[in-house]
């Protein structure tokens, strides 16, 4: 099963980029990357077998879905993968879907809200 969100589309297609020997680097670099904000590491034992989807969700499972891009893009930087790492952090700093629609529920809300005082 795919992503349905831009944001989670960007990493899954990010990973499927890779090439059979730089998904096993992505692989180990994320085993070894220690986390920040009290997150824990990825185990081997979930990426030893893991294919691009495996890892979309084993990221997004383990962190925040910002930081989860975050963490990709780091370790797309480690293994040199310079245009997907560019890729991954445009996602990161571009708001989701949810978000845009989160901010102009709020934004028609207030404005309501304002007509009805008034």
């Amino acid at each position: 099963m795919g992503c349905m969100d831009r944001r989670c589309a960007d990493l899954e297609s990010s990973l499927k980029h890779l090439g059979k020997a730089e998904l096993k680097e992505f692989k180990v670099k994320l085993n070894k990357y220690k986390p920040q904000g009290g997150f824990q590491p990825v185990l081997w034992s979930e990426l030893e077998s893991a294919d691009a989807l495996d890892i979309v969700r084993v990221l997004r499972s383990h962190f925040l879905e910002p930081y989860a891009l975050q963490v990709a893009a780091d370790i797309m930087a480690l293994i040199n993968k310079k245009d997907l790492d560019s890729t991954l952090r445009q996602a990161h700093e571009a708001p989701s879907q949810g978000a845009q629609r989160r901010a102009l529920y709020l934004e028609v809300l207030a404005s309501l809200v304002g007509r009805a005082l008034a």
